[in-house]
């Protein structure tokens, strides 16, 4: 099977969250920060917005007993997955890659596996579509960077004025 990746994604092996995280899998569900929750039989996915966001999200899951990253940079029980760059950190346990989601093969998304599996299934948080989602419309840093201009912090969003179209693009923050 396959998780979705959008914007970025923390991926964390299902079997360390049940060896390591006290109170195991309910407990990890329970505190997931967001509605971007998905997994497989192998592994879980949690997607944030900004990357401060995903960094303090991981900085939490190690205070939980997870483990991130060995000496050499390697992920451990979880991994950072970008939906442009891919995998973050050296990662023997995940690929990821775009599949398509419609019989015409146009419309993709990235997803991470657990390396080996066969399962071609996607796992998808509740109440996704592909329509107004992240892999429907990818805003890449570039694209930020030069059209984009940070207006306000409101309601837990950071709002930017889109100063090519000029309309208000909202940035969900944890």
């Amino acid at each position: 099977m396959a998780v979705l990746v959008e914007a970025v994604s923390i991926i964390v092996r299902l079997d360390a969250i049940k060896a390591r995280y006290p109170g195991g899998w309910e407990a990890f569900k329970a505190n997931v920060p967001n509605q971007t929750l998905c997994w497989d039989d192998e592994i879980s996915r949690v997607g944030f917005m900004s990357p401060p966001d995903a960094d303090g999200y991981i900085q939490s899951l190690i205070e939980n007993g997870l483990r991130y990253l060995d000496a050499d940079g390697n992920a451990l029980d979880l991994v950072k997955v970008d939906q442009v760059k891919g995998v973050l950190n050296p990662c023997d346990w995940i690929d990821a890659g775009q599949i398509p989601i419609d019989d015409a093969g146009e419309s993709l998304v990235m997803v991470a596996r657990y390396t080996g599996s066969q399962d071609t299934r996607l796992c998808l948080p509740d109440g996704w579509s592909y329509e107004g989602s992240l892999s429907h419309i990818v805003l890449r840093k570039d694209d930020v960077d030069e059209s984009l201009e940070f207006l306000r912090h409101e309601n837990g969003n950071d709002v930017f004025l889109n100063k090519v179209t000029g309309d208000e693009v909202y940035m969900g923050r944890t």
